[in-house]
């Protein structure tokens, strides 16, 4: 579900298997939809993130350049080197 979520335009998913990273994908990715494994969660687990997941917000600040990325990604643009990408940072 997530890979194929992540191939339209504009969609940013992850899995909600769990409190925190359902967390940072809003703060940290800027996500906006989210997917669980029906077979591996109750409903009350999933509503509960569900809620994490709408009243989180993305934090933005060293995280941007990277959402940014993935917009260029979808644009078919180059993505300029960032430091994770650059073999001589530390």
């Amino acid at each position: 579900m997530i890979m194929a979520a992540n191939k339209i335009k504009g969609i940013l998913c992850g899995m909600g298997y769990a409190d925190l990273v359902t967390k940072y994908m809003r703060q940290h990715n800027d996500a906006n939809m989210i997917a669980f494994g029906q077979k591996h969660m109750g409903y009350e687990d999933v509503e509960h993130r569900v809620d994490i997941f709408l009243t989180t917000e993305f934090i933005g600040q060293h995280h941007t350049p990277r959402v940014q990325q993935i917009r260029e990604l979808e644009e078919g643009k180059e993505i300029k080197q960032t430091p994770i990408m650059n073999p001589n940072w530390k």
